[in-house]
């Protein structure tokens, strides 16, 4: 069975002579020292994702990341909104090429923390696979970053230091002078 693309060669002509008229214009206007103040993004972003979502391109993050690109300044004046519609084009003729390929390469890599790192996961109290439970003490499941005392109105904020484990007021607590 052979891949049939979701943008027709049409489809593709006329976003890649949009896009790129848009890109053409942009250029002028740094040679000539001007700024367009997000016009041509404002023109170009919506226009590309809201296309992408109803044709269902599963690549559009390509185009994503070079508007987002165009947003740094001098980075901006590269016609990168054309190259992002290019890839995204690119990916939906060939699910085989080059990008889906790395894609398919990174989505692969395993990425764990180093020991002893925490996750956001593991603060919240979560368990997660790079980082296991036990490493924190029986009843714990997170950093503890205040405390209420006995006697006290509300929490008081605590820093922990690891050679003692004794937990420290921190100098903007109001009970620490007691």
């Amino acid at each position: 069975m052979e891949h049939e693309p979701k943008i027709s060669l049409a489809e593709a002509f006329l976003l890649v002579a949009y896009i790129g008229l848009t890109d053409i214009i942009g250029i002028i206007l740094v040679f000539f020292a001007l700024d367009d103040f997000f016009i041509l993004d404002i023109l170009t972003f919506p226009v590309t994702q809201i296309y992408f979502r109803i044709k269902g391109v599963s690549k559009a993050g390509y185009d994503i990341a070079m508007n987002m690109a165009e947003l740094i300044p001098y980075v901006g004046a590269l016609p990168l909104r054309t190259i992002g519609v290019l890839m995204v084009i690119s990916a939906d003729r060939n699910p085989s090429g080059a990008t889906a390929q790395i894609t398919n390469v990174a989505s692969k890599i395993n990425i764990r923390n180093p020991k002893g790192s925490l996750s956001g996961a593991a603060v919240a109290g979560k368990s997660t696979s790079t980082i296991p439970m036990a490493q924190f003490p029986k009843g714990q499941t997170g950093i503890p970053m205040a405390e209420v005392r006995p006697g006290a109105e509300e929490a008081v904020p605590m820093a922990r230091f690891p050679k003692d484990s004794k937990d420290v007021p921190m100098a903007s607590d109001p009970n620490a002078a007691r």
